[in-house]
């Protein structure tokens, strides 16, 4: 849900046009279009439902200057996990272009226990940055989430459900419901990422 606020923000400060896909789009749809009304940008913001399948096959090699993976926007919803949506996003993006990730890891080695409660999902912090290299990108910007950050996620969580906006299917719902929890957590963080194509 965090990439269609993301989404707004990018087609205000660059005046660009932005294309949002997601498998769980449709329950917000209506909140971000009339974000994006709101802020004056209402026809350079497309939000379409379709399958992680169908945005790989979708979109042509090269045509895009920045995508936008958070909270598991690349490896919930794209075939083949993370690294079927940095393969994915590599092939979308102009040569130089720039993917903006970020999602929850482990600082150090995942515990048993976190493995138990995230699965596969929970990288290592090392693991997730190496990846992003494999995958043909060059490092910008690592950083992790401030408790500023996870303050600013934990009350705009608390609006949307003080206004009962439909958060998504329930897997997202355990999904938004583990990175609230995950803000007091040693063993978990969560890591923004820039990076460029090479």
């Amino acid at each position: 849900m965090s990439n269609v606020p993301s989404a707004v923000d990018m087609a205000e400060a660059f005046g660009a046009t932005v294309y949002v896909d997601s498998t769980t789009i449709r329950p917000i749809s209506p909140f971000g279009r009339q974000l994006a009304s709101a802020r004056g940008v209402g026809k350079r913001v497309d939000l379409q439902a379709v399958s992680g399948t169908k945005a790989v096959e979708s979109y042509p090699e090269g045509d895009f200057d920045v995508v936008l993976g958070l909270g598991g926007g690349l490896s919930d919803t794209i075939p083949g996990g993370f690294q079927g949506g940095l393969a994915a996003a590599h092939q979308w993006l102009k040569s130089r272009g720039i993917i903006i990730t970020g999602d929850l890891v482990a600082p150090g080695r995942a515990s048993d226990l976190m493995k138990m409660v995230f699965g596969e999902k929970l990288h290592a912090e090392e693991d997730y940055l190496a990846a992003i290299d494999a995958a043909g990108f060059d490092l910008i910007y690592a950083g992790r989430s401030t408790i500023a950050d996870w303050d600013r996620v934990s009350s705009t969580m608390e609006r949307l459900r003080s206004r009962s906006l439909d958060l998504g299917p329930e897997d997202e719902r355990l999904r938004q419901r583990l990175t609230e929890a995950a803000r007091t957590h040693p063993e978990v963080a969560y890591l923004n990422v820039v990076a460029r194509k090479r």
